[in-house]
């Protein structure tokens, strides 16, 4: 099963941070996915697409490159692309994600444990 996850530049409070800072905005997104997916039971090298969302055309490869390159250490390659978008939600924000993820944990037989009773 394939699930797609949207995520930005929010805090915990769900509160927009790193106004006007395309680089920062990136990073935080992508903590925010690699969070998502550790409560999925899921990680990175699940994800099969990522598109990254930018205001600014010509930081778009920048943007794509740098995305790459936290996938880079576990060995994943997913298809990334940068598609300009001409504003976002909220003032300041240069940058959004959205990860395209194979779920194979739905796949899986039940096995005994997801049988037992939780204390």
């Amino acid at each position: 099963m394939t699930i797609t996850i949207d995520t930005a530049s929010v805090d915990e409070g769900g509160r927009f941070v790193h106004a006007d800072d395309a680089v920062a905005q990136l990073c935080l997104a992508l903590v925010r996915l690699e969070a998502e997916l550790t409560a999925r039971g899921l990680g990175l090298s699940d994800v099969v697409r990522m598109r990254v969302l930018a205001v600014d055309p010509n930081e778009a490869a920048e943007l794509a490159d740098l995305a790459l390159e936290r996938f880079q250490p576990i060995g994943a390659a997913p298809e990334i692309r940068c598609l300009h978008v001409g504003r976002m939600t909220s003032p300041g924000m240069l940058v959004a994600l959205s990860a395209d993820v194979t779920d194979t944990t739905l796949d899986r037989e039940p096995d005994e444990s997801d049988h037992e009773p939780k204390d």
